[in-house]
């Protein structure tokens, strides 16, 4: 038995660990048109939670830039403990020395946990469909990377009706100070 048998062997035996990769990459099927490259994430864990999961799959026709796509995003634990999340994807685009040449916006995904009736625990959504045909003619691979994305859209608009209605109440009370304390001010700066 060589030591690299030997070191596979005995890593085979060892306790399976959780690894978490940012992105997988694969290389296009040699029976795949030269047109297309096409990449699939393979499962991802989120956040190192094992009910956390996303995966992407992605076609870029290299000719037109038409993108085919999508993004699953779902939660396993459907206990009524069990807490959604909201992770994000980044696609980038490379060609064949690994130079970055494109990219598509952050895209943010959240799923419900188990507790909340309402859903979805589970949902796939597609990418924008189009992009540069002169881009897309240099990219020969695509990276995925996946991450934890704890900033709530529920946060968000509560943030934005709370700065709403803050300016509903300061402007009627700067309105009244303005014009009914304009003569005080004015006849307290003609004395100074």
């Amino acid at each position: 038995m060589s030591n690299d048998r030997g070191t596979a062997l005995k890593a085979m035996t060892e306790s399976p660990r959780l690894v978490e990769p940012v992105a997988r990459i694969h290389v296009p099927a040699p029976n795949q048109p030269e047109a297309l490259v096409s990449v699939d994430s393979g499962e991802q864990i989120i956040n190192k939670d094992q009910n956390w999961h996303m995966q992407a799959w992605l076609t870029v026709n290299r000719q037109t830039g038409a993108l085919t796509g999508y993004c699953r995003t779902w939660c396993t634990d459907n206990t009524i403990f069990g807490a959604g999340f909201h992770g994000g994807l980044a696609v980038h685009l490379v060609d064949a020395q690994g130079n970055l040449v494109g990219y598509l916006p952050p895209q943010r995904y959240g799923v419900s946990g188990g507790w909340d009736f309402t859903g979805p625990h589970d949902r796939s959504d597609s990418f924008p469909g189009q992009i540069d045909p002169a881009v897309a003619a240099q990219v020969t691979n695509i990276v995925f990377g996946f991450g934890y994305d704890p900033y709530s859209e529920f946060i968000a608009q509560l943030e934005a009706e709370l700065l709403r209605l803050i300016n509903l109440s300061v402007g009627p009370v700067l309105n009244l100070i303005q014009r009914d304390f304009a003569g005080v001010i004015s006849w307290v700066a003609g004395l100074i």
